[in-house]
């Protein structure tokens, strides 16, 4: 701390700009000039020095400018730290005051400290009353001096033993050999320990040094301490890489910087440690995978999804449509919730990590859409998008204890979680619903003691009407996904379901008998594709040939379905009664076209003969007679019709 007086000689320098103090003005302000363009500047006594105290404007004392350093210069900047007499240790801080009263006592005897008659006098009564020796009077004068020249700092009277380094024991072409190896060995990705360029370095010293072993020898302290000239932060990005050190030894200053509600949402995916039962089924669907999109601003869950099917495009705009469209209707369930869910509208901006799906193109689009920017966050630094990441940490709290999925440990054998999963679907979502709108958003946080559903009811009321779309199809056509099918005169079949229309067979006259074109289909809703036109590339909507079982039937309770049909079909061994019934007919086929045994045969087969329009075999043993024809007819039903005989002409031949 210095000290300074609003008088003539007082320099002030404001970034690279000199200013002198001139004088006092009538009006309480004081002027200053600049030496070199001669402005002259008028500001009041309390600005200047409330500017002075901030860092905006530094006593110029001749020092000369800071160096100027470039702006990608990675290397450590010296800290602005504060000096403090508090921190002296108390041999120096006894020292100071020591210096400090010789100083102060001559100073109300009216002395000077060029008096060095009057100041040797002094000094041996002051030495008497502190009963100790005295210091020269050269040493009380130069301390004199050195505090005059700092504007009476004290500080400046303490010793330079205080700060003094210790010299080197090693010369400088050794220091060098030690910084070069723990360069090579110490400090890489290998991570080599540090007795590994210990031995390495007294290695080399010996070698360069030749017989005397003991002088060419370092100390394992020796190298550590050499080897903690590095910093900490530094160590580590050498060792273990720039990412590791990044995360190791994170920091945040503002945060997340919003100021309305709905300007900054967060979205994130996670897979919950728990297995889920179909309702309609009954079978394990095994763990859901969440979707939650939240406000930044307050830290209020603006909606969710659940999926089965992992993260993806579906979920993540599925979880934006919800959040943006208002939410009575999800308040009318058997769960009875004591709060609104509040919010809705589209937002100003997506912030989003570096999935494979928010860097998609459709994703892209679907922003367009909604008129909506999208942030993405650094590569493994989720804590710039906290509130997201704070409320899936602490969803695992509320969720029940059945079902849970355990972490493998050493010597345990976790429970099934398939056999203890007792929740049902419908029962996680209400769950969830209540777990969002009861119970997270009336947590306070415990730096503003505020809670979100308050900061953002009251920030909702402050915005303008919100917008909204006026139709999410273009949103869940972007959601869909996607495959290559064949059309044809039974339309798609798509995972064994038929799906087909009026307008898709037209739309085959028009294209080609059959033809391959793109689908896509909603992995939650069954009940209808979308059908690309070859030629216009627009999308017709083809309801399901299976109405009543494909309505709101999802794509994993479909596989769940089959999956359990089959397994009823393998407890009845219906695959291989199969097989082997067509084994029997193919064998029973050669054997009828055996010489050997066709006889055999033909006796065996007998006895079918009745099965047949006309028969060719009949049931006795001993061998066909073939009766004649005259057996057959009685001579009474031979009827001969009489017929005309036709004249002739008469003719000779000569």
């Amino acid at each position: 701390m210095a000290l300074f007086a609003f008088a003539t000689g007082l320099t002030l320098r404001r970034g690279e700009q000199l200013l002198e103090f001139r004088r006092h003005l009538p009006n309480g302000q004081v002027q200053f000039e600049d030496p070199l363009t001669g402005r002259i500047y008028a500001w009041s006594m309390a600005k200047m020095y409330r500017d002075i105290n901030s860092g905006e404007l530094v006593i110029f004392r001749g020092d000369g400018m800071p160096p100027a350093t470039a702006e990608n210069d990675d290397s450590p900047k010296p800290l602005p730290l504060l000096p403090s007499l508090e921190s002296l240790p108390a041999k120096h801080r006894k020292g100071l005051e020591r210096r400090l009263d010789y100083i102060n006592s001559c100073k109300k005897q009216g002395q000077t400290r060029g008096c060095r008659r009057q100041l040797q006098r002094l000094i041996q009564k002051i030495a008497e009353r502190r009963q100790e020796s005295p210091p020269s009077a050269s040493s009380v004068m130069q301390w004199w001096r050195t505090l005059d020249q700092n504007d009476a700092c004290p500080a400046s009277l303490v010793s330079g033993n205080l700060h003094r380094k210790r010299s080197r024991g090693l010369p400088e072409s050794i220091i060098a050999i030690i910084r070069k190896i723990l360069r090579k060995e110490y400090f890489t990705r290998k991570r080599y320990p540090l007795t590994r360029a210990h031995i390495l370095i007294n290695n080399t010293l010996q070698n360069l040094r030749g017989s005397d072993a003991k002088t060419s020898e370092i100390s394992l302290s020796t190298a550590r301490r050499y080897a903690n000239e590095v910093g900490p932060y530094f160590k580590d990005v050498a060792r273990y890489g720039p990412a590791y050190a990044r995360n190791k030894w994170r920091y945040s200053l503002e945060g997340t910087v919003t100021h309305r509600v709905l300007e900054r949402v967060e979205i994130d995916h996670t897979q919950l440690d728990m297995v889920v039962i179909c309702d309609r089924s009954g079978l394990p669907l095994g763990r859901p995978t969440i979707t939650v999109v939240i406000d930044a601003h307050s830290g209020y869950v603006l909606s969710f999804f659940i999926s089965f099917w992992g993260t993806g495009l579906g979920p993540s705009l599925n979880a934006i449509k919800i959040g943006i469209m208002p939410k009575e209707d999800y308040c009318n369930g058997p769960t009875v919730l004591s709060n609104p869910w509040l919010g809705y509208g589209i937002f100003e901006l997506i912030v989003v990590d570096n999935g494979l799906e928010f860097h998609s193109p459709q994703f892209q689009l679907a922003a367009w859409h909604l008129n909506a920017d999208i942030q993405y966050c650094a590569v493994r630094q989720p804590w710039l998008k906290p509130s997201v990441e704070r409320v899936l940490g602490t969803l695992e709290l509320y969720l029940p204890a059945e079902g849970h999925v355990h972490k493998p440990l050493s010597n345990y054998l976790p429970p099934n979680p398939r056999e203890t999963a007792s929740i049902t679907f419908s029962q996680l979502c209400y769950g969830l619903l209540k777990c969002f709108v009861d119970i997270l958003p009336m947590e306070p946080n415990n730096r503003t003691l505020i809670e979100p559903f308050e900061v953002f009811r009251d920030g909702f009321e402050r915005l303008p009407p919100p917008l909204l779309p006026s139709s999410f199809n273009e949103i869940s056509l972007i959601s869909a996904m996607s495959k290559t099918m064949s059309v044809g005169n039974e339309g798609v079949v798509f995972m064994y379901l038929r799906y087909n229309s009026v307008e898709l067979q037209n739309l085959r006259r028009r294209t080609a008998h059959t033809f391959k074109t793109l689908i896509k289909f909603q992995p939650e809703d069954l009940n209808s594709i979308y059908v690309q036109d070859p030629t216009t590339k627009m999308w017709l909507l083809v309801p399901s040939c299976q109405p009543e079982y494909t309505y709101q039937l999802s794509i994993v309770q479909h596989h769940a379905i089959r999956k359990q049909l089959k397994g009823q079909l393998d407890s009845r061994n219906t695959a291989e009664n199969l097989i082997r019934a067509k084994i029997d007919l193919i064998e029973m086929w050669a054997d009828f076209l055996r010489g050997n045994r066709g006889k055999k045969n033909i006796q065996a087969a007998q006895k079918f003969g009745t099965l047949t329009s006309a028969q060719t075999l009949t049931g006795e043993a001993f061998p066909m007679v073939i009766p004649r024809e005259s057996t057959l007819i009685v001579p009474e039903d031979i009827v001969i019709p009489s017929r005309e005989i036709p004249q002739f002409s008469s003719f000779q031949l000569d």
